[in-house]
């Protein structure tokens, strides 16, 4: 019996996609969003839009922590690209939430323009 492991074959390919955004792009990409820097975060969005809603060490999307910070400005662009405003973090809360907790009203009525998930209005109380 012969317990040697199996490589692949010259016809068969391990692919593996090495531009993909690491740890360190996405707690930068999420810094950005922090600090309202809009050209780091379309270059990122330009160059891995499907990571729009990547979570950072907090368990933040971008959306969250423009949101937290008051960045209104990145609030509306990651809206424009299409962020998810349901993303809850390990909280179980909701940029929408984040930005009234802070009383960030602009974003909070930005947000609030969204539905929930089942249809339903969100309520501003």
């Amino acid at each position: 019996m012969d317990s040697a492991k199996p490589t692949p074959s010259s016809t068969e390919r391990i692919v593996i996609d090495a531009d993909l955004p690491n740890k360190d792009d996405i707690e930068r990409f999420s810094k950005a969003a922090e600090t309202g820097d809009a050209e780091y975060v379309e270059q990122f969005l330009t160059k891995w839009p499907q990571y729009i809603c990547a979570r950072d060490s907090n368990t933040w999307t971008a959306l969250m922590r423009a949101a937290w910070f008051g960045q209104e400005a990145i609030v509306a662009l990651l809206i424009a690209r299409g962020a998810p405003e349901h993303d809850k973090d390990k909280w179980d809360r909701t940029a929408w939430f984040l930005a009234k907790h802070r009383r960030h009203m602009s974003i909070a009525h930005m947000l609030h323009g969204a539905t929930k998930k089942d249809g339903t209005e969100k309520e501003m109380a």
